[in-house]
């Protein structure tokens, strides 16, 4: 190991200033000059090393204080022209906030008094004010992204250096190297070029030093992911080992006041500088100690509704809300996610205008306790008022007010807030609706009214154009809605879809939701298909009654009546027309984590329908089907899918039951590697619908960014009459997956194992 004085000579085989500059032509007062600069120069390269070599202290009387001297460094191996300035680097420090505490708090003589935070202040500080004049100030991560945000004059955490925030620009570019002892792992870097540094194309490429890092494997990351020396963040071309000790001192302190955020307030840290010249080998070997741990924890609400905001906290279980418990170890991101999560419950509740009296941890370095103590001023009760609406201009009031969840005289929820706008949003009749609560113009009972404000959309569309589908061909389609047919909001919508193998043309109308939610409305399809050898002609009315909600956690019911007609030509086999009248009842279970791309949860559909022979329908039937898809959550963003599905026509003859109401499978929503509707019963040579109908598969997901991902999936079943009938249908494959604005959009090549061919299949959803 070689240590190097500071002011020491400049790097061996530069040449001496003197003759440089003697060697210079020009008159005698340039030479005068030229040397009054450099002696300027040397003068103020040494006041600038003197200063970096002692951390500065803020003012008390600052809140905030940055400094940035200016830091000049000689060039190594070359002496100043005449009239050319030395290269300046900028060394940026900032005092912590608890540092600044310190300089406002003096220690008694002999004795080592606590440091305490300041009403209004959130602080982690240690009680011991004797600290190793090395070890570096606390800091404090700020709140994670994403955290509910505190009111003007709530209390703030630390500024400071966190977990999840980087001290400076760059990305580390960090080798590994095998363990350098049990527990500890070291890697080996070049510096990497920092966050706006010149292109590589117009900036030589240097190797100044190579750093090491010795660390517990917990705490290795964090520290190579943050410190400026493992990412080699500097501006010069070419540093001294002056420059070299500078940046090593500001890596112990940043190292110091990374590891307080995990809870080591007591590290020990060394740094070994190998090498005679560049590139040196710097090695830091940390022994981060015993973790603190939380000894006591004190949550107490105060304030004028100290009474009300108690009661609430009680009965709402409040208390649940904060995760860093007794005997856990401190960690300041598990200290400002417990602060937000207790601020949050009383923000989106009654309480809008809570913040912070005091927040505290006091930390013990001796005996590595930590004692947190927060202080809760809710704030005073608020309530609804009365909602006013903008905007509206084509439509009755009514189309708002049975979406309204805010009722007059409850408590504030910035839940219902949301809730209403989602539900007004989803609504085909705005292109914008914002709904706001003002807090400011709350009354003396605590009321605060609701704005609701709407921009209306278009009333009338035409859309017009072509497609293409794996399972019926190309197509080209036309469709025309209208919003407000009548002026009472009631819809219409058409859609005309001319395909290869199907044909489809379709009205219907849909009036407002009801007060209790349901909406009612009546459609007319009439289908032509010739697929897997049996050509189809069939019509349909459907009368439904149904809520639909499509949230994340909804039980969605329907009430419906269809009446069915069909012409059935197989082909080999005879024409027969059918028909049937069948009142029936759904309903979906919906409980996912989102509604376009789930990841985590259950959705299930459950049909019931039935007809009489003596009530228009050829057969007397029962037809029941069942569908469960599960989401199970893989690693931080894959997925596994299930899924179940059956079904059953209970009839003594099924071929008397329209088509449209057995069972057939195959294509992009059922079996992939099979074509779409090809298993079934044979009739002929066609395929027609089955009694029965089962399929189970399996599908994961694994997302390579944050928009693509590959699929894997097999799945299998039939559609078949009988028991003993059952022959499986299996099919395998993969795809790649894309994350679309409007689904996830699913390329999949696929193999049926029975029908021994490979298919290209494609589909916008997850299928369901």
């Amino acid at each position: 190991m070689v240590k190097r004085k500071r002011g020491a000579a400049a790097a061996p085989g530069a040449a001496p200033r003197a003759s440089r500059i003697r060697r210079v032509s020009h008159p005698p007062y340039l030479h005068r000059a030229g040397l009054a600069a450099l002696v300027c120069a040397a003068l103020a390269t040494a006041g600038a090393h003197a200063e970096s070599a002692t951390p500065l202290a803020a003012p008390a009387a600052e809140t905030e204080v940055s400094t940035a001297p200016v830091v000049q460094e000689p060039l190594p191996g070359r002496a100043l022209r005449p009239g050319e300035r030395r290269r300046v680097a900028p060394v940026r420090r900032s005092a912590t906030p608890v540092a600044r505490a310190a300089a406002k708090t003096p220690a008694a003589p002999g004795a080592a008094p606590a440091l305490a935070a300041a009403d209004g202040a959130s602080s982690a500080t240690p009680a011991a004010a004797v600290v190793p004049p090395s070890a570096a100030p606390v800091a404090a991560a700020p709140a994670p992204v994403g955290a509910a945000a505190q009111p003007e004059g709530a209390a703030a955490a630390p500024a400071g250096l966190g977990a999840n925030q980087s001290s400076a620009g760059g990305n580390p570019a960090v080798a590994g190297s095998p363990p350098a002892s049990a527990g500890q792992t070291a890697a080996s870097t070049s510096p990497a070029e920092p966050a706006g540094a010149r292109p590589a194309a117009a900036r030589p490429a240097r190797r100044d030093f190579d750093f090491t890092l010795e660390a517990p494997d917990e705490l290795r990351e964090l520290l190579l992911r943050h410190l400026d020396l493992a990412k080699g963040d500097y501006d010069e071309d070419g540093i001294d080992r002056d420059r070299l000790d500078t940046l090593i001192e500001r890596a112990e302190r940043q190292a110091r006041g990374l590891l307080t955020t995990e809870g080591y307030f007591s590290p020990r840290l060394d740094t070994r500088v190998d090498g005679e010249a560049r590139p040196w080998r710097v090695t830091m070997t940390v022994e981060a100690g015993p973790a603190t741990r939380v000894a006591e924890v004190s949550i107490s609400v105060v304030g004028a509704s100290e009474p009300v905001a108690q009661r609430f906290y009680d009965e709402h279980r409040v208390a649940a809300h904060w995760t860093l418990r007794e005997g856990d170890r401190f960690r300041q991101e598990d200290w400002d996610r417990s602060k937000d999560a207790l601020l949050r419950a009383f923000l989106v509740e009654e309480f809008p205008e809570a913040r912070y009296a005091r927040t505290e941890a006091r930390i013990d370095p001796a005996t590595r306790q930590a004692r947190l103590e927060v202080e809760l001023d809710a704030g005073p009760p608020r309530y609804f008022g009365a909602a006013h609406v903008t905007g509206l201009t084509q439509y009755p009031p009514e189309i708002i007010e049975i979406q309204n969840r805010i009722k007059p005289g409850a408590p504030y929820s910035q839940v219902a807030l949301l809730e209403t706008q989602s539900r007004l949003q989803v609504l085909p009749y705005f292109r914008n609706v914002t709904v706001t609560a003002d807090l400011d113009a709350a009354d003396a009972d605590g009321r605060v009214p609701v704005n609701i404000a709407v921009e209306e959309a278009q009333t009338r569309k035409f859309l017009i154009g072509p497609g293409f589908s794996s399972n019926s061909g190309a197509r080209v389609q036309a469709g025309y809605s209208d919003v407000n047919i009548n002026g009472a909001g009631w819809r219409f919508d058409s859609l005309a879809r001319i395909e290869q193998r199907e044909q489809l043309a379709r009205a219907g109308i849909t009036l407002p939701d009801r007060p209790d939610g349901y909406r009612d409305s009546i459609t007319n399809t009439f289908l032509h298909s010739n697929v897997s050898g049996l050509e189809l002609r069939a019509s349909s009315l459907l009368l439904r009654h149904g809520r639909d909600e499509q949230a994340l956690r909804s039980i969605d019911r329907a009430y419906t009546l269809l009446y069915a007609y069909s012409i059935e030509k197989p082909s080999g086999a005879d024409r027969r027309l059918n028909r049937a009248l069948a009142p029936g009842v759904a309903w979906t279970y919906r409980r996912i984590d989102n509604l376009a791309y789930p990841r985590e949860g259950v959705i299930g559909n459950l049909q019931l329908a039935g007809g009489l022979h003596n009530a228009l329908s050829d057969e007397d039937f029962v037809r029941g089907y069942a569908k469960v898809v599960g989401f199970l959550p893989v690693g931080e963003r894959d997925s596994l899918t299930v899924r179940l599905e059956g079904g059953a026509v209970l009839t003594a003859t099924p071929s008397n039951v329209p088509e449209m109401l057995r069972f057939r499978a195959g294509g992009d929503q059922s079996i992939r590697g099979y074509a779409y509707q090809s298993i079934g019963q044979t009739e002929g040579t066609a395929t027609v619908g089955a009694r029965y109908l089962a399929i189970g598969g399996v599908e994961a997901t694994h997302w390579l960014s944050s928009e693509w991902g590959v699929g894997v999936f097999a799945e299998t079943g039939d559609a078949f009459n009988t028991a003993a009938g059952f022959v499986p249908h299996t099919g395998v494959g993969f795809g790649p997956r894309w994350r679309s604005p409007i689904g996830p959009l699913n390329f999949d090549l696929a193999y049926g194992v029975r029908a021994h061919q490979v298919r290209l299949h494609f589909s916008l959803g997850f299928v369901f």
